[in-house]
């Protein structure tokens, strides 16, 4: 399942295998870690973790309903509650997965501009637009 290898990738292997679990109460992700003996909801896990296991789901998503064509995406500070690390794994994926697709980043913290091909100030703010993930030019 994609979603897992995505999710592997972004923390770094603490967490291998996602699965969804139908219950009376709704469908519920669970996470395997790494050594997959155990298994966790996602809901009960970090808010940091939580948002990059839906990260990882609308990334597989993406790869399903595009059949192989890479449209623009366009991110809100979608790293926000990330640490240094799984942020710098989650932009190589991304580097990887959409190297021919153009990314945009909407950001007002500067956090990202390490990882950014190009950098564009907005005038009038603080707030930085970015492609930030090897981005093609249009």
């Amino acid at each position: 399942m994609r979603i897992s290898t995505h999710l592997e990738r972004i923390t770094g292997g603490r967490y291998s295998q996602v699965d969804a679990q139908v219950e009376e109460t709704g469908l519920h992700l669970m996470v395997h870690t790494g050594d997959r003996r155990k298994a966790v909801r996602a809901d009960n896990l970090s808010h940091a973790t939580q948002d990059q296991i839906y990260l990882a789901a609308r990334m597989s998503l993406l790869d399903l309903v595009c059949f192989g064509r890479q449209p623009p995406l366009l991110l809100d500070d979608p790293f926000v509650n990330y640490d240094d690390n799984r942020m710098a794994n989650t932009v190589m994926l991304m580097r990887d997965l959409y190297r021919d697709c153009q990314v945009i980043l909407f950001t007002c913290v500067d956090r990202y501009d390490r990882f950014a091909d190009s950098v564009f100030t907005l005038p009038g703010t603080n707030c930085h637009a970015m492609p930030a993930i090897g981005a093609a030019a249009s």
